[in-house]
């Protein structure tokens, strides 16, 4: 591989993963909806050539797909909290994902995607994203694509979005910083249980998984877990945010809708990149970001 295709590059994941990719010498084409301009973004995290669209345009995505040499697929529509509108989620997620593999097919690119470690539960996004994940492993079972699926547990790092995400580490720590209560669904006794993984360990997943399956050393269909092993409950994450920032104080709420109480998401079987960055590590890096660019 010389050139990798990105979706969803102006995303947080997405970001590291172009870094990773740059890293190890590779050009990098990225395909995002929109300019949004992502703070702290250095030239390494930057593609080096930005297609604007949308991965539900089959057009599009051939064109690029054929140009490249492998891709690593990651635009998708977020939210766990949501069991509305469901055909947003389907739309992007499924057949966006179906877009992109029906192009690797036609031009025998390698492609790699990252699903989700909340896959038994039932709002639109983990439904979305394993409905896509089955597809990945169908094309690569039965339709010759060279394809694997990365199930990454719950990214944090500096970068990452927080509004219409709800994502965990991102809400805290900008809640802490602003004065406003870290709100923990289902309380102490009945919140979830999550491994956090430090994005930059989840883009060498992906990239390492991609290169392994290009190369022939892993087989097409292979499912990996970009995950620590362990799982704190979100009590205690949001009682290490608070300890990190110096400030704040924790709001404990019913569960939501389409979560489950008491539910475990930590990776079983790591993948092996020879070692995952600290917890405390990696929160103490997102603390300093945050407080530099503050929402």
């Amino acid at each position: 591989m010389k050139k990798v295709l990105v979706t969803g590059t102006n995303g947080f994941i997405p970001s590291y993963v172009v870094g990773e990719l740059h890293d190890r010498g590779y050009y990098v084409v990225g395909l995002q909806r929109s300019q949004r301009v992502v703070e702290g973004l250095t030239k390494r995290e930057i593609p080096d050539e930005i297609y604007y669209g949308d991965i539900r345009d089959e057009a599009l995505v051939r064109k690029l797909v054929e140009q490249v040499d492998g891709v690593i697929h990651l635009a998708a529509i977020l939210g766990t909290g949501h069991t509305e509108n469901v055909w947003l989620w389907y739309e992007n997620n499924v057949k966006g994902t179906i877009n992109v593999l029906d192009a690797c097919e036609e031009t025998n690119v390698p492609m790699v995607y990252i699903s989700v470690g909340n896959f038994f539960e039932h709002n639109n996004y983990s439904n979305s994203k394993m409905a896509a994940e089955r597809e990945v492993m169908k094309y690569a079972k039965y339709r010759g694509v060279k394809a694997g699926v990365v199930r990454a547990l719950n990214a944090i790092g500096p970068r990452q979005k927080i509004k219409n995400t709800g994502k965990i580490m991102a809400t805290f720590l900008n809640n802490a910083l602003n004065g406003i209560p870290l709100k923990v669904f289902g309380g102490k006794d009945n919140c979830s249980n999550m491994d956090l993984v430090y994005a930059g360990d989840v883009a060498k997943v992906l990239v390492t998984l991609l290169e392994k399956i290009t190369s022939g050393e892993l087989p097409s269909a292979t499912k990996v877990e970009a995950g620590t092993g362990v799982a704190p409950s979100v009590y205690e994450i949001a009682q290490m945010v608070i300890k990190h920032v110096g400030q704040g104080e924790i709001e404990e709420v019913p569960m939501r809708d389409g979560e489950t109480p008491k539910s475990t998401v930590v990776a079983e079987n790591p993948f092996d990149i020879g070692g995952y960055k600290n917890i405390d590590e990696a929160i103490k890096e997102t603390v300093e970001f945050y407080t530099k660019y503050r929402a």
